[in-house]
């Protein structure tokens, strides 16, 4: 079954995401640059934690996430800091050198469509 939340544009700042709840939950993320338009579902996919307007730094146009501090790129969603990595590098060998690498893991985008004045996100529900 599909859900449609429709999102006036008006409601959207480049300078600030905006975090949508549905029934009290965080549900996705709408982020405006450059007049487009990434919406987010609002979950880190390392453990799932829930992304608020906090993690967000809009100089550096990432997201953070609250519980293990992975750093996502909000302009192409891929991880782009794992801080266990960095935590732990220096007591690496050579021989676990293949633990060096970030995991390729990405923010899961949600589709949705554009009108003149709204966003028209669509939520498959389960």
């Amino acid at each position: 079954m599909e859900h449609l939340v429709v999102i006036p544009k008006n409601k959207i700042s480049p300078e600030q995401p905006l975090f949508v709840a549905l029934n009290k939950e965080p549900s996705f993320i709408v982020i405006q640059e450059n007049n487009t338009y990434k919406v987010i579902k609002n979950l880190c996919v390392h453990m799932g934690g829930f992304f608020s307007a906090n993690n967000y730094c809009t100089k550096e146009k990432k997201l953070t996430c609250p519980w293990h501090a992975y750093e996502f790129s909000a302009t192409d969603l891929s991880l782009k800091k794992n801080p266990s990595i960095e935590h732990w590098i220096s007591k690496l060998t050579n021989e676990d050198s293949h633990f060096r690498k970030l995991r390729k893991m990405k923010l899961i985008e949600l589709s949705f469509e554009e009108t003149v004045k709204d966003l028209i996100v669509r939520l498959s529900r389960t």
